[in-house]
């Protein structure tokens, strides 16, 4: 019986969300707010810092950004 809980408990637990790079909602997969991912990340930035790829002013808004393989919404 304690083998078939365990079991139903790991069967039951949603693992295909742990691999999307998608953050389709607020705070992200599971609303936990991590981005998981198996790249350093790096622990500083700021205006000017090297790590940033791009930049765009977004108008004032009551939602966040959602950010998909696709783009930015």
């Amino acid at each position: 019986m304690r083998f078939a809980l365990c079991l139903l408990l790991i069967l039951a637990t949603d693992t295909g969300s742990a691999t999307a790079d998608d953050w389709p909602q607020f705070r992200g997969m599971g609303g936990r707010g991590l981005a998981e991912s198996s790249r350093s990340l790096p622990t500083e930035m700021g205006p000017d810092s090297e790590h940033i790829a791009w930049k765009i002013a977004f108008p004032p808004a009551l939602s966040p950004p959602v950010f998909t393989a696709s783009g930015c919404f």
